[in-house]
């Protein structure tokens, strides 16, 4: 539900603010990147796509419930994060982004 909800602003957000949305997918159940990306396309979605078959991600981000949210600035530092989705948590990620975007 999230990644729909991000979705409908995406495209907009990506162009005013140059930001981008990278999906992670933790789940070890899924064997292959091609069952994910496959998904992703399905969807409609246009996000980049990488795999965490192993847990390295997760662990070292401490991902603890999903979906987890991140927000890295240009530098490489969290400098937001957000764990499981309610209704409207996309718009405090888009507050959160204009901190850090610069507008164009």
């Amino acid at each position: 539900m999230e990644l729909d909800a991000i979705a409908d602003k995406y495209n907009y957000e990506q162009k005013r603010t140059g930001v981008k949305i990278i999906l992670v997918s933790v789940d070890s159940a899924l064997p292959s990147s091609g069952k994910v990306v496959k998904f992703v396309r399905s969807k409609g979605w246009i996000y980049e796509v990488y795999l965490d078959p192993k847990g390295d991600l997760q662990k070292a981000m401490n991902v603890m419930d999903t979906p987890a949210t991140y927000i890295i600035d240009g530098k490489g530092f969290v400098v937001w994060n957000h764990n499981s989705y309610v209704e409207g948590d996309e718009n405090k990620l888009f507050e959160e982004l204009d901190k850090i975007a610069v507008i164009k």
